[in-house]
C-alpha cells in the first residue's frame, strides 16, 4: 500500500494559522505564568 499524503493548499494555510494561533497562545500564557 502505498499513501501518499497530498494536502491541498487551502489546508496548508490553514494548518499555519492554526500552528501561528496557537503558538501565540501558549506565549500568552508563559508570559502570565512568568508574572
Amino acid at each position: 500500500m502505498n499513501i501518499s499524503i497530498k494536502i491541498p493548499a487551502k489546508d496548508t494555510v490553514f494548518l499555519k494559522y492554526l500552528v501561528t494561533f496557537v503558538a501565540q497562545k501558549q506565549r500568552k500564557a508563559f508570559e502570565e505564568l512568568k508574572k
